[in-house]
């Protein structure tokens, strides 16, 4: 029986506390250099997401969208959260309760949001400003 996905290449990489200037791929999740750890479609768990929550460095951004991580699982993250050394910026699913959402913003204010890319910012920009056709 499975005990969920292998984290132990990705808490040994984010417990040494080595930045990283590319893309790092790992079997559950990636490290990109804006900070960002995409764990989205890993279903990790609440065990899973409490393990990378704690072991998070500095400033760092998780994103767990798509996780399936649903109420009692994200009062577990939030309760990891606020145990951990430093703040976390977390990117949700919409099963995750507006009251967790907001708690979890509440301990990232800190945080500034991840930077984006000029030509997306314009992208978002255009679609958001776009009139009627």
């Amino acid at each position: 029986m499975s005990t969920g996905p292998d984290l132990t290449p990705l808490l040994a990489w984010l417990r040494a506390g080595r930045p990283t200037t590319e893309r790092i791929d790992f079997p559950t999740g990636t490290a990109l250099p804006d900070g960002r750890l995409d764990l989205c479609k890993q279903d990790l768990g609440p065990d899973g997401a409490a393990l990378v929550t704690e072991s998070l460095p500095p400033r760092g951004h998780l994103v767990l969208a798509d996780t399936g991580l649903r109420g009692q699982e994200a009062h577990l993250l939030l309760d990891a959260a606020r145990r951990a050394v430093t703040p976390t910026r977390y990117v949700l699913g919409k099963g995750v309760a507006t009251t967790v959402r907001r708690r979890l913003d509440e301990l990232a204010a800190a945080v500034p949001p991840p930077a984006v890319p000029g030509d997306v910012a314009a992208v978002v920009s255009v679609h958001r400003t776009a009139g009627p056709s």
